[in-house]
């Protein structure tokens, strides 16, 4: 799992659906892949769940476009970072954290719903 850096703060990210990123903007040594999970570190040092939503090409660039899932604390986002098999137990904190995020983007259908933010540099 990969570890995305944006210079988003939180506050502004829990008001998200989505979040563009250049490939250009991260320390990534590879493409994502659709579909593929990943975690933000927003400017404030605190972690999110996502998931990549859709990829675009240009002739300059990657783009990434990252639904947003739960924040994470810092624990349950280090034991995804290291790849670590986990117990029965704590797949489950993780599975839960996940429904929790689906449930928060559900809040999107809403007129008063969450937005997307581009982050471009």
């Amino acid at each position: 799992m990969e570890l995305i850096a944006v210079p988003i703060n939180a506050r502004a990210l829990s008001k998200c659906v989505c979040v563009e990123v250049l490939h250009s903007e991260t320390r990534l040594e590879r493409g994502l892949d659709h579909d593929e999970s990943v975690i933000i570190l927003d400017a404030d040092g605190g972690f999110h769940a996502a998931v990549v939503d859709e990829v675009g090409f240009t002739l300059e660039d990657t783009t990434y476009r990252l639904r947003m899932g739960v924040r994470l604390p810092a624990d349950l986002a280090a034991q995804r970072l290291s790849g670590s098999p986990m117990s029965v137990e704590r797949s489950q904190v993780h599975e839960v954290a996940d429904l929790l995020g689906e449930v928060r983007n559900r809040a999107s259908d809403t007129p008063e719903g969450l937005v997307d933010i581009q982050f471009v540099s």
